[in-house]
């Protein structure tokens, strides 16, 4: 089950890495294939948080 995904690289906030977590309506990890709910987080060189984007895949209860 994949509920998260990484990518190494430059973001548009400065960072050096980005995660992407895949949640249900509730909020809670979710397989992505079900997932309604994504959370990106940028990450800078000493792997501290520097912006998150939150967004919905579907439409909640769809």
């Amino acid at each position: 089950m994949v509920t998260e995904e990484s990518k190494d690289g430059p973001t548009p906030s400065g960072g050096v890495r980005s995660t992407i977590y895949y949640t249900d309506d509730e909020g809670r990890p979710a397989d992505k294939a079900s997932a309604t709910r994504t959370m990106i987080v940028e990450w800078n060189e000493r792997g501290e948080s520097i912006n998150r984007i939150y967004g919905y895949l579907r439409p909640p209860g769809k």
